[in-house]
């Protein structure tokens, strides 16, 4: 898998008003149309919060880091991954949905 496409992370910038509350909606992660994670960022074993508090507390942040968030139900990591390429979608919702190809190689 490669981090670029699989991660799915691009340019943007979301202000605060545009999410209030972090850990108040919905995730959805599809591969090959079909969703592997559907769930509440609420749900999640650390809050964006408590993460960036965490790794803060013995790394530097710079202004543009970025800090992957827990997931949500559906954990990926205990699906088994397609040996080709696949089509790969994050949705967050009130924010947008990004869809790429992963060659999995």
């Amino acid at each position: 898998m490669k981090l670029e496409t699989f991660c799915s992370l691009r340019p943007a910038l979301e202000s605060a008003a545009e999410v209030p509350d972090p850990q108040a909606f919905r995730r959805r992660w599809e591969l090959e149309h079909a969703v592997m994670q559907n769930g509440d960022s609420g749900n999640t074993i650390l809050t964006v919060a408590d993460g960036g508090v965490r790794l803060s507390g013995d790394t530097t942040l710079l202004a543009g880091t970025v800090i992957p968030a827990s997931t949500p139900a559906g954990v990926c990591f205990t699906h088994q991954p397609p040996a080709s390429a696949v089509r790969v979608s994050n949705e967050v919702e009130g924010i947008g949905r990004l869809t790429d190809w992963d060659e999995m190689a």
